[in-house]
């Protein structure tokens, strides 16, 4: 597992009655452990982030196929099988 944040700041005083700050930041967290699985009408994303060896987060997305009434449709296949890819 590999992050890393770099982070810099800056205050100028512009009179005593007035400060201008700024501050400008960039993080990286390595993600890991995605799980995929998937059916006719859905596709379930698993993504665990973790962090020296600890569970930071973990995020479970329920894909589906919805007509414009609002019941499930069949997935195409070749939509299935990008998201089954890896």
């Amino acid at each position: 597992d590999r992050s890393f944040t770099i982070a810099g700041r800056l205050g100028l005083v512009i009179d005593n009655d007035a400060l201008v700050y700024g501050l400008a930041g960039y993080s990286r967290v390595e993600l890991n452990d995605l799980t995929l699985s998937g059916g006719g009408a859905s596709v379930t994303l698993v993504q665990t982030v973790t962090h020296n060896g600890s569970r930071v987060f973990e995020a479970e997305v329920l894909v589906v196929l919805v007509s414009v009434s609002g019941k499930p449709l069949r997935m195409p296949k070749d939509v299935r099988d990008a998201f089954l890819m890896s």
